[in-house]
């Protein structure tokens, strides 16, 4: 929204700036015989004050059709990039599970709200470490964050599983 916002933004002061350039260099262009006699300086400030609108106006017009045709093949699906679970997964495999849980809490810095990542982590805490308060403890911030049902009913299901019910 912010993005279409600005846009406007732009496009809207822009416009109201090229009108009356365009209009002026137009106008200079209309009246170049001055006299009878051809008056070079009004014929080149008005191919200038002609020219400019179109510069003015290229950059937000070019957005607005990117935007458009980007969103067509490319459609906006958020800022934030898909989170990275190499690296954890990579230390968990190697026996390094505190250092696997330390990783998956940065990705959680910057995706609070990432199912696999408390799964995962859930997953490390019960079986790996066999630490099922840490595990309950991750579970419940997990859903002290995560609001869509499916997500929490997973987190759910798996606290159920790791108690032994």
């Amino acid at each position: 929204m912010k993005k279409r916002k600005n846009l406007l933004f732009s496009f809207l002061w822009r416009t109201g700036a090229s009108i009356p350039l365009g209009l002026g260099g137009f106008h200079l262009i209309g009246t170049v015989f001055v006299s009878g006699t051809l008056s070079v300086y009004r014929l080149l400030a008005g191919i200038v004050a002609v020219m400019l609108p179109g510069v003015l106006m290229g950059p937000p017009v070019a957005r607005f059709f990117g935007f458009v045709g980007g969103n067509i093949f490319y459609p906006d699906r958020g800022d934030a990039a898909r989170p990275a679970y190499s690296v954890p997964r990579a230390r968990r495999s190697q026996g390094q599970f505190h250092d696997a849980l330390r990783e998956y809490e940065k990705i959680l810095e910057n995706h609070p709200r990432d199912l696999q990542s408390y799964l995962d982590m859930m997953e490390i805490a019960g079986s790996d470490l066999g630490n099922a308060s840490l595990a309950n403890r991750i579970a419940g911030r997990a859903l002290a964050v995560i609001r869509d049902p499916k997500d929490r009913h997973a987190i759910e299901l798996w606290r159920l599983r790791a108690n032994g019910r």
